[in-house]
């Protein structure tokens, strides 16, 4: 299998039911505003894992005045700080080379000595990472490292468990607009939309590439 971002959303999407498991916890720092604020080459990298344009994936108008990006930054910080700065250096030097977003979702996600296996370097366990928490709102550092075992080296043993990140990171996973569905109890959708044809994905996602 060609190991690259369309690749991993759909299997993501496969596996969803068994990801949002109800029964996992909430991270204790989840209703606290972060500690620090994301660089844009935090969004960017992001925006160029889901192939959401940045403006998209981070809209200027915040809810609450609180940012997913900065939470997710936030939590990053905290799990595996030298793998996300190797993976903001990464994402820079890549732009600065002329890679398309894809190319650069592709260069995170998969070996460069074999394309059918996952990037096992700290960068690539950082970027995987990310992508699940705008996907799923969960954080999956017990996952990540049960399918590959080196993800230990590069994340704190105390985040080497997975858990939800807040119920508004749940509420806004992107896994849902990708399916054009919502989570039980919540939907972004006026009320009798189901009768209604489902949006194209482009009006909400603007997909880059």
């Amino acid at each position: 299998m060609n190991l690259n971002r369309r690749t991993v959303i759909k299997s993501a999407g496969a596996i969803g039911a068994t990801l949002l498991a109800p029964n996992l916890p909430m991270w204790a720092r989840a209703e606290e505003t972060p500690s620090v604020t994301a660089p844009d080459s935090f969004t960017d990298a992001s925006a160029a894992l889901l192939d959401i344009a940045s403006d998209v994936l981070v809209p200027e108008l915040k809810q609450d005045d609180i940012s997913l990006a900065d939470m997710y930054y936030d939590l990053c910080n905290r799990a595996m700080p030298l793998a996300v700065s190797n993976m903001l250096t990464d994402y820079q030097a890549y732009t600065a080379q002329g890679y398309s977003q894809q190319q650069i979702a592709n260069l995170f996600l998969r070996s460069a000595s074999d394309l059918n296996l996952p990037n096992g370097s700290s960068s690539g366990a950082a970027a995987r990472l990310t992508m699940m928490m705008w996907l799923f709102g969960v954080w999956y550092g017990g996952y990540e490292v049960q399918n590959l075992k080196s993800s230990a080296n590069y994340i704190s043993d105390t985040y080497q468990t997975d858990f939800i990140v807040s119920s508004r990171a749940h509420k806004n996973g992107w896994i849902w607009r990708f399916a054009q569905a919502h989570p039980m109890g919540f939907s972004h959708f006026k009320f009798g939309s189901w009768a209604e044809p489902p949006p194209d994905l482009s009006d909400y996602t603007n997909p880059t590439g």
